[in-house]
């Protein structure tokens, strides 16, 4: 009696993998680890600063505090004409502090030649501006305005007496590393302002223009 069984017939070894397919499993390798990166760069950065209490975030808690120089002030006395315009009254006003006396000195002249309190009028022309101002060894203040300084004065004795010692008592007054201020125009000594107050020389502190009892 014949075996009518029949043997399957033998099963050919798997195929080697192409070139081409070994080429495009690493492209997508590469592709898929190149992606995974981007999103730890684009993501990581936001996940670290996410608000940790409403709308707060740990860059924005941790800011600076400003710097104490930047708001701490100091009181001046500084200078104004009074409103008969015949005097200059002293008026303790809050100015910037300065590190050096050079610097502290700047800070006077630019208050001083700023707007007058209310009731009082500014001994200083307008449109005048600090272009320098620098400390000698020896006391000695110089101070270069701008030329409106001189152009737009009003003339008269007593008014170019007061614009003049609004400057050098503001400076002299206020620090004791100046006892004399000469006032220049454009980087360049003049005569006078108006015609009347010499300034080719540093003038020291008067009190004779200020109004007693202040």
């Amino acid at each position: 009696m014949s075996d009518t069984s029949q043997t399957s017939p033998p099963v050919p070894p798997e195929a080697p993998p192409s070139r081409r397919a070994l080429w495009v499993m690493v492209s997508v390798g590469v592709i898929l680890l190149g992606l995974g990166v981007w999103l730890v760069i684009a993501k990581l950065p936001r996940l670290l600063t996410a608000p940790t209490n409403g709308n707060v975030t740990p860059a924005a808690a941790s800011a600076p505090a400003a710097s104490p120089t930047e708001t701490r002030k100091i009181h001046a006395t500084l200078f104004y004409v009074s409103s008969s315009g015949d005097e200059l009254v002293p008026v303790s006003r809050e100015v910037p502090y300065g590190s050096t006396p050079g610097e502290q000195a700047r800070r006077i002249v630019e208050a001083q030649i700023q707007a007058a309190p209310e009731g009082m009028f500014s001994a200083i022309p307008a449109g005048t501006a600090l272009r320098t101002i620098y400390l000698t060894p020896n006391g000695q203040a110089f101070v270069d305005f701008s030329s409106a300084i001189a152009k737009n004065h009003t003339g008269g004795t007593l008014d170019e007496i007061l614009a003049v010692y609004a400057i050098v008592d503001a400076l002299t007054v206020n620090l004791a590393d100046v006892s004399s201020v000469q006032i220049l125009v454009d980087g360049k000594e003049v005569e006078t302002l108006a015609g009347h107050v010499d300034l080719r020389t540093p003038l020291a502190r008067s009190l004779k223009w200020i109004r007693k009892g202040q």
